[in-house]
């Protein structure tokens, strides 16, 4: 594996010169303006995504679900993961609107055939309150103040289904998420 520089032709707009990875998919590093003699150079790192190159992201958070009053159940608009290896995902249920109405929650993957199959769903729940799951290859229950979690990575495209038991009645709840292990 051998870095090379490529010049301003070559380099995207703001950009003076790029390092690039000669792998296949390996990550590849913007370098901007700056001065050999002072070390003081600023850098990108991406990532081929088998289309186009994505830049790397740290530790990230998202909200999937606002906080809001619902009736009906409902799919979270299709999420991405550019390069995390997980997430944490926050259910937060503020009402639940009687005795005997439930929540519940999925986390649904793009399969290549266009359909969502869920690979985490949490209990049926019925009191408000903050759930916390992780969903992260090997993860380990440690006794913390984790829900539940699944030991898979999270797939790059991604969603949740929120399923309520009275599609006419009233729940307050947010769903977010924070992308974690890049």
């Amino acid at each position: 594996m051998s870095d090379r520089i490529i010049h301003s032709g070559d380099a995207p707009m703001g950009f003076k010169d790029l390092v690039a990875d000669e792998s296949e998919y390996g990550p590849k590093v913007w370098m901007s303006g700056g001065s050999i003699n002072t070390g003081t150079f600023t850098g990108q790192t991406q990532y081929y995504n088998e289309t186009t190159w994505d830049n790397a992201r740290n530790n990230t958070n998202v909200a999937i679900i606002t906080s809001g009053s619902y009736t009906g159940s409902q799919d979270s608009t299709t999420q991405v993961n550019y390069n995390a290896l997980g997430a944490y995902v926050m259910l937060d249920v503020c009402s639940v609107p009687g005795l005997g109405k439930t929540i519940q929650m999925f986390i649904d993957i793009l399969e290549p055939d266009g359909t969502f199959t869920a690979i985490y769903q949490t209990a049926a729940l019925s009191t408000i309150g903050l759930r916390k799951y992780l969903i992260y290859p090997g993860a380990v229950d440690d006794g913390s103040q984790l829900t539940g979690i699944t030991r898979l990575p999270l797939p790059r495209t991604w969603r949740v289904r929120i399923n309520l038991s009275d599609e006419s009645s009233m729940f307050n709840y947010a769903v977010s998420a924070y992308y974690v292990g890049v």
